[in-house]
């Protein structure tokens, strides 16, 4: 049966529920504001794994929450506090829950391989009540880098001792389904807004519109498909 490596953040977990309690401070930028923290996010983790100074993922996003705000001119600690806070404990996206249990109840494995520590992670599922669906939750602050660096990707491959060509990776972020699928990872994209694929990047194996989607790609399928 075919082991499926999920993505957390803005596939498993609803990244705009930490920006809702700035909702009444922020009024018509809450969009703009969650689209430059979660840019300016990944842009620091990046840096982090690429310079090789490897910095722990609440720092980068309490950083990238921190330093959004100021661009908009808003300087407020206690706000950042808040913000951090709720990162902390995500909740779920509706169709989450159903589909990890779907597919444990046809025998396949599923994990979380994620940039999140194991303390926010931890958090958030358990809060939204998935844990019991999931066979292993990853963090690649074990190998102290970010994904889409290799070695993120590999944590997969040693934990479950499986090549990645046998393994599924779904994300909702694109550079993390291309760097998975560089990996070699057999990948599955949720495009949730309908977006355009990058033309200049190889397409992922299957695009589908939410997480249930999955269940309708490989429901016939006896080994992962490709």
């Amino acid at each position: 049966m075919p082991t499926y490596l999920f993505d957390a953040y803005g596939t498993l977990l609803d990244l705009s529920a930490a920006f809702r309690i700035a909702e009444p401070r922020l009024g018509t930028r809450l969009t703009p504001m969650l689209e430059r923290w979660r840019a300016t996010q990944l842009d620091y983790a990046w840096l982090s794994a690429l310079g090789d100074r490897f910095r722990s993922f609440e720092m980068i996003t309490r950083d990238a929450f921190r330093d959004s705000l100021a661009a908009d001119g808003i300087v407020d600690d206690a706000l950042v506090d808040d913000l951090c806070g709720a990162f902390a404990t995500l909740p779920a996206y509706p169709d989450a829950a159903a589909t990890l249990q779907a597919l444990k109840a046809r025998g396949d494995t599923c994990a979380i391989l994620s940039n999140g520590t194991p303390q926010w992670l931890g958090a958030s599922i358990d809060g939204a009540e998935i844990g019991t669906s999931l066979d292993a939750i990853l963090s690649t602050q074990v190998v102290r880098t970010y994904k889409p660096a290799p070695a993120a990707y590999a944590l997969a491959t040693d934990t479950f001792k499986q090549p990645a060509a046998a393994m599924i990776f779904v994300s909702s972020n694109w550079w993390d389904v291309v760097g998975a699928r560089d990996f070699g990872y057999q990948t599955i994209w949720i495009d949730r807004g309908n977006a355009a694929w990058p033309a200049s990047v190889a397409k992922p194996h299957f695009i589908v519109a939410s997480l249930g989607g999955i269940l309708a790609v490989s429901a016939n399928a006896e080994a992962p498909p490709y």
